[in-house]
């Protein structure tokens, strides 16, 4: 499975955000993108890429019904989604694994973007649940893509 041309087209995307003009067509194709591979994912099982691509999709429904404003830190934070999604993908076809902290840490960004007030306990929740997810899904899936 090959999600580059969408992981690129999310990273293009996402270098053209600006919280001081109008960001509709640049937040409509990182969203359609992400839930194509959010979609991918859970087709073929992947459901780390599959969970991780569902909750950036939330943020950016968010902000596209106006309910979260683009800030600063969103478009570093969706160029470093689409690479985490890279490394998930290269860790499940016998590449090295990935540091697990380092998507917590996306997902927490993305939790206090969506919600500043939100509790940072859930992003470590979600690193726990990653970490299972690592130790049962990625030996499974290394002759499945």
């Amino acid at each position: 499975m090959t999600l580059d041309p969408l992981l690129t087209e999310i990273q293009t995307a996402a270098l053209t955000l600006n919280s001081r003009q109008s960001n509709s067509e640049a937040i409509r194709r990182i969203a359609t993108a992400f839930q194509a591979i959010h979609n991918m994912a859970a087709i073929v099982g992947f459901e780390e890429v599959a969970a991780f691509s569902g909750h950036l999709e939330e943020l950016l429904a968010q902000i596209r019904d106006g309910i979260v404003p683009v800030t600063d830190p969103l478009p570093g934070l969706i160029v470093a989604a689409a690479d985490q999604i890279r490394l998930l993908l290269k860790a499940a076809q016998g590449g090295p694994a990935v540091d697990v902290s380092l998507q917590a840490a996306l997902l927490e960004t993305a939790f206090q973007i969506a919600e500043p007030s939100l509790p940072i306990t859930k992003s470590r929740e979600l690193n726990q649940e990653a970490s299972v997810q690592d130790a049962i899904v990625l030996p499974a899936l290394e002759g499945a893509l």
